[in-house]
């Protein structure tokens, strides 16, 4: 089984030299350990993956580790663990509004840690998998001479911008809808599609291959327009 990824926001001293070596012993990798949130963002943006974050509440510079749970919860959708040494009401207030996977008070032994990391990341595990689920059930209505069709959201492949209507294209057959495309867009699930072009949003899934200038879906070559690359890769990766 492959390690588990784990960062780690934290201005201790001693904990941030201590806590790699210990989860280290403990099996799991451990990524540069940051300081301050814009480090943090910034290690986010530039590297690969991890499996979850655990974040303290107080560091130095601006912002706090609420504050960097809200951004990784929109742009990176990881499980999250506040480890902090504040137990006041204020903070608690403030972390559970982000709805971590734990929140762990210092000093906490590596035993419980153990166990919230590995319940934190099952519980995400999860979760996303019962939404996905849910999203593949999920249909999407659109009239077909005179008759209301209720395709499978899995089932289309992409949507084109056609002036003021919308080309839905599935595997059996294409349809035109009376919606732009930014309307079709608001209909269908953000985790299952992206927008690559202003005239074309696609299904992910159908993905054969792509560059930074164009993908390959279901054997057809459509353009990336600048800008929507990074937002492509992210949620490929």
């Amino acid at each position: 089984m492959t390690a588990k990824k784990v960062f780690i926001l934290e201005d201790e001293e001693s904990i941030a030299r201590d806590l790699p070596i210990l989860l280290r012993n403990r099996g799991y990798e451990v990524a540069p350990v940051k300081r301050t949130i814009q480090e943090a963002i910034d290690y986010f943006n530039t590297n690969d993956p991890v499996d979850i974050a655990l974040l303290d509440i107080k560091v130095d510079g601006e912002g706090n580790g609420i504050e960097l749970a809200r951004r990784i919860r929109e742009d990176w959708d990881l499980p999250i663990i506040f480890t902090t040494a504040h137990s006041g009401k204020e903070y608690l207030d403030e972390a559970l509004k982000v709805v971590p996977e734990a929140y762990l008070v210092k000093p906490f032994s590596m035993t419980s840690l153990d166990v919230a990391i590995q319940l934190a990341i099952q519980k995400h595990h999860d979760e996303k998998a019962a939404k996905n689920k849910g999203e593949e059930k999920a249909t999407f209505q659109i009239r077909d001479k005179g008759y209301l069709v209720m395709l499978g959201v899995d089932e289309i492949i992409m949507a084109q911008a056609d002036g003021l209507y919308t080309k839905v294209i599935t595997q059996s057959k294409n349809y035109i809808t009376r919606d732009i495309l930014k309307e079709v867009e608001k209909r269908l699930p953000d985790t299952l599609f992206v927008r690559v072009h202003k005239s074309f949003l696609v299904n992910i899934s159908y993905i054969e291959s792509f560059n930074s200038k164009e993908i390959i879906i279901n054997g057809t070559n459509i353009p990336i327009r600048r800008g929507f690359y990074k937002v492509l890769k992210e949620k490929l990766t």
